[in-house]
């Protein structure tokens, strides 16, 4: 690539975007300690030990946790269908009860608490984890629509991770058109953020994904006035020999100036 000023770019010309960005080291586990100030006023009665954080003799989480399948599926669900009010809850549809029981089983097998599972005729809710969690799961993922974000430590972890990571958000939060050769995946969000953090992540997954912006029409609920929403629509086709309007070099994507406003 060639580096220049955008008054210099027309149309026909190619901005060249990397597959991979910059991390130091890739991570093989995060020190959960480094998003608490545990010498903030009401955290004073949570202390970590070598292996845990506590809350006065309870144990609350790991005080280090692997960065393994089992924890994106976590962080993956936990940033498409979860809150956390008080404590972390996610929801899910009440035909997904085998991917319901095999993420109880993760969860249960990296933090020491029980997960409660309420069930209604529509979907499940599971609810785990202390306060103390709840915060530190909304320092990594932002606390509303709009501020949802990718953790940091997830770029900086394998291939694996960021794999099943994907996968979990996709599930929960994405759709998937299948065609006769090829896999259409779209995902919406009102985060900008999230959304060129995702096309991150796919490109260092090997595919290239386009982002629109749209913006939903206006409408009356029982006469409330619902306002019109950005949404940001993010889409790639998961086939590697599929041709698209990115161009595939070393390191990079391709993407052809197509019209300049």
């Amino acid at each position: 690539p060639i580096e220049t000023k955008g008054e210099n770019l027309k149309v026909g010309d190619y901005i060249a975007i990397p597959k991979q960005f910059s991390c130091n080291k890739e991570l093989k586990e995060i020190d959960l300690s480094n998003y608490l100030d545990l010498n903030e006023k009401n955290l004073i009665a949570v202390k970590k030990n070598k292996k845990w954080i506590c809350y006065g003799k309870q144990k609350i989480t790991p005080l280090k946790i692997k960065l393994n399948r089992r924890f994106a599926k976590i962080l993956g669900y936990y940033l498409a269908e979860g809150c956390a009010p008080r404590h972390i809850a996610l929801c899910f549809g009440i035909h997904e009860k085998e991917m319901v029981n095999n993420l109880v089983k993760d969860i249960e097998k990296i933090f020491p608490c029980k997960v409660h599972k309420n069930i209604n005729d529509s979907k499940y809710d599971l609810i785990f984890g202390a306060r103390i969690l709840k915060r530190i799961f909304k320092n990594w993922v932002g606390d509303n629509a709009k501020t949802k974000k990718i953790p940091d430590f997830v770029f900086c972890a394998d291939k694996k991770f960021k794999l099943a990571f994907l996968s979990a958000y996709i599930d929960g939060d994405g759709s998937i058109d299948k065609g006769k050769k090829h896999l259409r995946i779209r995902i919406k969000t009102a985060s900008e953020k999230l959304a060129l953090q995702l096309q991150q992540i796919i490109a260092r997954l090997g595919f290239f994904a386009t982002i629109s912006k749209r913006k939903t029409t206006p409408s009356r609920i029982n006469g409330r006035l619902i306002e019109s929403k950005t949404r940001y629509i993010i889409s790639y086709i998961k086939d590697k020999k599929k041709k698209s309007f990115a161009k595939k070099a070393k390191g990079y994507f391709l993407i052809p100036i197509q019209k300049i406003s």
